[in-house]
């Protein structure tokens, strides 16, 4: 005789409705987001090119799902009428290479369109969730960004400044020097800048049939380096020489012996030069290309390198933002590295690691950032140990990981 033991037991079917159910919510909730946002302006600057990059990365993880011949066509279809009747309607303002970022635009609203109605045919948000993520994420930042302005009215862009000079020299003017006046680098370097979003869901799409949990991970890391960001902008409030030295910026730096460094007043600029979460993403995708074949390693640290230059030369960033940065890089790898045996030591060395450096780097240049100033040579030894020390950290973090396979290894460069 069998012995019945007494009690509920969940059904696994009610489990899964529960769980649909709490995904269909934090749809409707997002959904509730993007149309506030076209309220707010976002129809009008739908075909700018940043945004545009970020809805073809939809397209990208779209085309990663493999779908039917039938459902690409329709898809296809679908982002060349919505781009003639947005043309047609609102016009589209020319830059470069307008005609085809748009349209790859369109392709991802499209493509969101459809992911959303298979969604909702047969109950699987996955995919939907994944292609949606990064626009989502922009949508939100341009709810948060202004409310950085009104917690943060003064900027401290004048510390980053002298802090930069140090040196000897101003990157950020420097490397906006050799693109001004020169339509075609400053058109190519203001591309690389805008693709990032691109460069980031291309990464999810590649992986995204083989090895789905590592897409997740991915997602998680990149939305919560996102919010550490947004964190960390009050303690040392900045927006960069471009905004911050608009009439000195790149043709000539400002004589930091003729410049006070009291905190500025900066109108409508946002306060997010430090960490500079720019490049802390274009740094993570390359740091997370280690399951890739080679090509796409060398393609991750050539748009790295790209990135950095961007950043600089359309002055967005201090070159003081990139040596903070890649601490706080470091810190939310550690954070989102499995942890063995063999690399938990290294793993929570360099998550406290790097934390500490960036809480010691912010409160120097907030309140003790004439001390930079003052000693050049101490300041270039700081950031050479800063890079030196993160990415030491780094690579050992990597060789005393365990490897599930040949391919799984870490390229530091």
């Amino acid at each position: 005789m069998k012995r019945r033991i007494s009690g509920s037991i969940p059904k696994r079917g009610s489990a899964l409705g529960g769980l649909y159910v709490f995904k269909a919510v934090l749809l409707a909730l997002a959904l509730m987001a993007v149309a506030l946002a076209f309220l707010n302006g976002l129809l009008a600057s739908l075909c700018g090119p940043q945004f545009s990059f970020t809805l073809a990365g939809s397209f990208a993880l779209y085309l990663a799902t493999q779908p039917a011949r039938r459902e690409l066509m329709v898809t296809l279809g679908l982002g060349l009428a919505l781009r003639l009747a947005y043309g047609a309607t609102y016009g589209i303002k020319p830059y470069f290479g307008s005609l085809v970022f748009a349209f790859a635009g369109f392709l991802g609203i499209s493509s969101l369109l459809v992911l959303a109605y298979t969604a909702v045919r047969w109950r699987c948000l996955s995919k939907f969730g994944t292609a949606a993520f990064f626009p989502f994420v922009s949508i939100m930042v341009g709810f948060i960004l202004p409310v950085t302005n009104r917690l943060s009215p003064a900027t401290f862009d004048t510390h980053l400044l002298a802090a930069d000079g140090a040196i000897g020299f101003q990157p950020s003017f420097f490397l906006g020097r050799l693109i001004s006046g020169r339509p075609v680098l400053w058109n190519l370097t203001s591309t690389v800048y805008y693709a990032l979003p691109f460069a980031v869901a291309l990464l999810c799409a590649v992986q995204l049939g083989k090895r789905p949990g590592e897409v997740r991970r991915l997602l998680w890391l990149f939305g919560l380096m996102s919010a550490a960001g947004f964190c960390l902008y009050p303690v040392c409030p900045a927006t960069g020489p471009i905004y911050a030295f608009r009439e000195w910026f790149p043709l000539r730096a400002p004589d930091m012996s003729g410049l006070s460094l009291a905190t500025l007043s900066v109108s409508g600029a946002p306060r997010n030069a430090i960490p500079s979460l720019h490049f802390s993403t274009a740094l993570l995708v390359f740091w997370n290309t280690r399951l890739l074949r080679r090509p796409g390693q060398i393609a991750a640290g050539l748009f790295l390198a790209g990135t950095a230059f961007a950043i600089l030369a359309l002055g967005e960033h201090y070159l003081t933002d990139i040596v903070v940065t890649l601490p706080f890089s470091l810190m939310i790898q550690a954070a989102f590295s499995n942890t063995t045996p063999a690399n938990s030591t290294w793993r929570y060395g360099a998550l406290w690691s790097s934390a500490g450096l960036v809480a010691l780097w912010l409160l120097i240049l907030r309140f003790w950032v004439q001390s930079l100033a003052a000693w050049s040579a101490v300041t270039c030894v700081a950031f050479v140990a800063t890079f030196g020390i993160s990415i030491w950290l780094r690579e050992e973090m990597c060789k005393n990981s365990n490897v599930e396979s040949s391919e799984a290894h870490c390229q530091i460069q």
